[in-house]
């Protein structure tokens, strides 16, 4: 399991290296319940069913997009960075650099928002932020509010992913200013790769810490670069890892920590370094895997 749809795992059913069947939850096997809960690929065991946490269907999916010319870029990753700690909880703010918009033979800046609500009107006033940008007149497409659906959010998003093709994704968390990372970015988009190639920023905002789970490792902001396999071409322009060398499945990824005075570094990778990874193999003597099935780090 990975994401932060973990914290809405009540309980697992799995299969044990020993070939046993155990539930996991916080009063029964409960290493194991927090390793399930974000390990992804490295975890001890083979988990056959769920138990989740239900939520209410939202009444209303809308969506804000607005679509700007290269040539404001700095404008307006500056101003996202900006709001960032303002964005309504309900609103996940995206930043997507792409090329080509239509019409328009450079890459381009998408600013789009997909928003959960109980009405129309709270959708609308939860994405009213999104009309405060700097570069609002120099929009080339502006959308303040649509009705749209988890269906159709998809699809749109599936564009941008078509089929028959492999990917290399590199991701970090940074919490780094617009100024720390304009420079990259420039340079990003100055050097952009054909479609499907792009760059995706995430506004995670400052959220709580999240206990007892191995996911946790958040910051501000996640970036992310989607390009050919085996070509890194993003991150390293952002300060990560600089050889841009990918790792034998071609995706690796990088969380990056801002330290006071530090731009926007150092790189961790999470499997192998941080409290998370250390609490992993500690479980591994108690929960050991098959001789084949790899190694977490």
């Amino acid at each position: 399991m990975l994401g932060p749809g973990c914290e809405s795992v009540l309980g697992v059913d799995v299969v044990t290296a020993d070939g046993q069947q155990r539930y996991c939850d916080p009063d029964t096997h409960a290493d194991l319940y927090w390793a399930a809960r974000g390990a992804g690929p490295g975890f001890f065991a083979v988990v056959t069913a769920f138990h989740l946490r239900l939520h209410p269907r939202p009444a209303v999916c809308g969506r804000g997009i607005y679509s700007y010319p290269v040539d404001a870029a700095d404008e307006v990753f500056r101003w996202t960075r900006e709001i960032s700690p303002r964005v309504d909880a309900r609103v996940e703010l995206q930043l997507i650099a792409k090329r080509p918009a239509p019409g328009h033979p450079g890459p381009s800046i998408v600013v789009a928002a997909p928003v959960f609500a109980d009405s129309e009107a709270e959708a609308q006033a939860a994405l009213a932020i999104l009309g405060s940008c700097p570069a609002i007149d120099q929009a080339i497409d502006r959308i303040p509010y649509a009705p749209t659906s988890l269906a159709e959010w998809y699809a749109t998003a599936s564009a941008d992913y078509p089929r028959g093709h492999r990917y290399a994704v590199d991701n970090m968390w940074t919490s780094a200013s617009a100024e720390e990372l304009l420079p990259g970015l420039r340079r990003i988009l100055d050097t952009m790769p054909p479609p499907p190639s792009h760059l995706l920023m995430y506004n995670w905002g400052r959220r709580a810490a999240r206990r007892g789970l191995f996911y946790g490792l958040e910051d501000e902001i996640n970036l992310r670069d989607l390009g050919r396999p085996r070509r890194r071409w993003a991150l390293p322009r952002l300060g990560g890892n600089p050889d841009g060398r990918d790792g034998a499945s071609g995706q690796r990824h990088q969380p990056v920590r801002r330290e006071p005075g530090s731009a926007p570094g150092p790189v961790r990778h999470r499997r192998k370094h941080g409290p998370a990874a250390a609490g992993a193999r500690r479980l591994r003597p108690r929960w050991p895997l098959p001789p084949l099935a790899g190694k977490l780090g």
